[in-house]
Parts: C-alpha cells; structure tokens; sequence
C-alpha cells in the first residue's frame, strides 16, 4: 500500500511522503503495539511486511489457503479500527506458513536473504535471537521483560545464549525471514517514490527511545538506560508529569562507545527513507528521567551532547 501510495503521490507532484514509525515491536507480547514504544529502534515491524510484493501474489495465496486465514483476515478488513493483537497472529500464522515453504528446498531467493543477513550482522543476530528467547520466557511464565529473566540470560554473548540460539536455528532464521520480507518492501516504496520523480520520498519517523524490556535494551545495555525512562515534569499541561514508560541512550555510554549507538540507530533508519523526523527533537538536548517505579515529579533533567548529535 505505501509502494502505491508514493507511486502515486510522485505522479501528482509530491516530493516527500512522511510516515509513522515502523520500528520493530515484540513478536511474542501482542499488546504491546505503540509504534512510539518500540523493542528496537535499529530493526523494522514485520507487521508491516508485504511478502506478495517479493514471493509472489500466487505464493502468498496458497499460504494463506493452506492456513485457512481469509475468513479471518476478510473480518479483520471490515473492521473500523485495527485490531493490532488479532491482525498480529494473523499475520505471524502467514509469515510461518511463508517461511517453511521458503527453508525447504534451495529457493530461488535464498542468496538475496542471506546476503541480507549477512549484511545485518550482528544487530539483525542480537534481535533475532532475543525475539528467540522472549518467547520462551513469556512459554515458561518468566513474561516478556528480560530484566526479570534468569541471570545468563541478561548477557547476549553468554555461553547459554549462545547454546540456546544453535539449538533452535530455525527459530532464529524465521524472524531473519521476516526482518528481510520487511525491508526489501520498504526498499521498494523508497524507490518507486525516487523513481517516480520525489525529491526526497519517504520521510522516516524516529521515536524519542525503546522499550527498556525490549531487544535494544537488551542487546545495547551499555548505551541505553534500561533502568531509567522518560518522561515530562508536572506542568500546566499534566500536573501529575508524565511518565513515557521508553529508555533513552546514556550520554555516557555513547560517549565510552564513539557513539555507535546512534551511529547504527541512524543508518538504520535512513537506510530506505529521503529524510528522518525526530520525534521530541528537544531530546538530543535534554530529556526529563525518571528512576524506574517513580512518580513522574521525582525524575530529572539529564543533559545529552547536542553539539556531537547534531553533528553527526
């Protein structure tokens, strides 16, 4: 739809088309949809995921067929308002269907996906694994927080991580499978609307942090500020403050790192788009921090090196 849509704004004169955030969001807690809310501001929402637009419409068929979703998804389409936990299984039950048919046998794309992955290295790694063990936990009645998991499990590089991840290498290429579907589709609405005459085309929309609990604070602890979030101090607006319930990156942390972390978090997100909207742009000077189960009014104002951000 976004691929039609730039095409046809192109046509009509349009040089830019700006777009909500498709961060990445849990796979495994279906609740949790706020696109300003994210598990990973570095990887992409395969909810979002047209596979027709690479497999093929007869592909995508079959599999929905062979899944008996078009009742569901006709249901889903009728609908006013998108029902984000329903359309979500939906879609997962399609991406599975998809993917088992794609891992047997040698697939004619299979060279485009793992030079995609390769390509990913090891943030596209870190995130699939993650949404890997998420999952088991939430099985196994530890929830979808992995500040609450066992304690090896909090290191990504640990041995036992690692030992989970090869015992369940299909787990993890599954959510490889999805991350690729997704951007190869966003790849190619930036390019019809280029291609079409825009300017700039896609205007991406950066959300002001990522979930804590989510696979960025997990997989970039040492930049990120797990145990903080973010937040407004009372005002006119909210007497009480505001509480965001979203970590923002350590001042520190990326200092220490040579910002990496906002290096990659902005190549990720300008990778397929003309432009990036940051949201609460303020933020890259200071934010409002709240110690994590505090009330909004007992956080602070932490000052973040606006000059180093903004010259990068």
């Amino acid at each position: 739809a976004l691929e039609q849509l730039a095409r046809s704004a192109a046509e009509r004169g349009a040089d830019a088309l700006a777009i909500s955030p498709i961060h990445a969001l849990s796979g495994a807690d279906q609740r949790h949809y706020s696109p300003y809310s994210p598990s990973s501001r570095l990887l992409l929402n395969s909810l979002y995921a047209s596979p027709a637009a690479l497999l093929g419409e007869r592909t995508v068929r079959l599999a929905i067929e062979a899944c008996e979703l078009q009742p569901t998804l006709d249901e889903l389409e009728r609908q006013s308002l998108v029902d984000w936990p329903r359309a979500a299984d939906a879609q997962q039950r399609l991406l599975k269907a998809l993917y088992k048919d794609f891992s047997q046998g040698n697939h004619p794309l299979r060279e485009d996906f793992d030079s995609f992955r390769q390509a990913g290295g090891q943030a596209l790694e870190h995130h699939c694994r993650f949404e890997v063990l998420q999952a088991e936990a939430m099985e196994r009645g530890l929830g979808a927080d992995w500040r609450n998991w066992p304690a090896a499990w909090h290191d990504p590089y640990h041995p036992e991580v690692e030992a989970f991840a090869s015992a369940h290498p299909s787990w993890v290429e599954y959510h490889a499978f999805c991350q690729w579907l997704t951007e190869r589709g966003l790849q190619r609405a930036q390019e019809a609307a280029r291609g079409n005459g825009m300017a700039v085309g896609l205007i991406a929309d950066l959300a002001v942090g990522a979930d804590g609990a989510g696979s960025q604070g997990w997989s970039r602890q040492d930049g990120l500020l797990s145990e903080l979030t973010v937040g407004a101090p009372p005002d006119i607006l909210n007497r009480s403050g505001q509480d965001w319930g979203i970590s923002a990156f350590s001042p520190e942390g990326l200092k220490r790192n040579g910002y990496r972390a906002f290096i990659e978090m902005l190549r990720a997100n300008l990778a397929h788009a003309g432009g990036l909207r940051i949201d609460h742009v303020m933020g890259l000077r200071r934010l409002w921090l709240i110690p994590r189960g505090a009330k909004p009014s007992e956080g602070a104002y932490l000052n973040f090196p606006l000059d180093d951000l903004l010259r990068l």
